[in-house]
């Protein structure tokens, strides 16, 4: 199970997201700091720190699918969640790998 899974410690670290509040509907509202991800490593540095990283981003879209479902009551159903994707520090080079694909 994808929740289940536990993402290197490395990950975690260089990669941070975290849920931030809620909005006026109660949805869920979660800030990821792209700009600041150097996602380039990740995908340079082989074929398991690359899968790694493709199944933290999952896992990161699953919590935030599931926070909904938390959210939700019998008197209060919570529909949808939002990401702030913060891109200061954003690069283009961040978009491309030396690997050649």
């Amino acid at each position: 199970e994808l929740l289940a899974w536990e993402a290197p410690e490395q990950l975690k670290q260089e990669y941070p997201y975290y849920l931030s509040g809620f909005d006026y509907e109660n949805s869920p509202i979660w800030v990821a700091p792209l700009g600041k991800w150097d996602t380039r490593k990740s995908v340079d540095n082989g074929p398991e720190r690359e899968r790694d990283f493709r199944m933290y981003v999952l896992q990161f879209l699953k919590r935030c699918e599931v926070s909904v479902e938390l959210r939700s009551t019998s008197e209060e159903t919570v529909e949808d969640f939002a990401i702030i994707v913060d891109m200061d520090g954003y690069s283009m080079y961040q978009t491309t790998s030396t690997s050649g694909e």
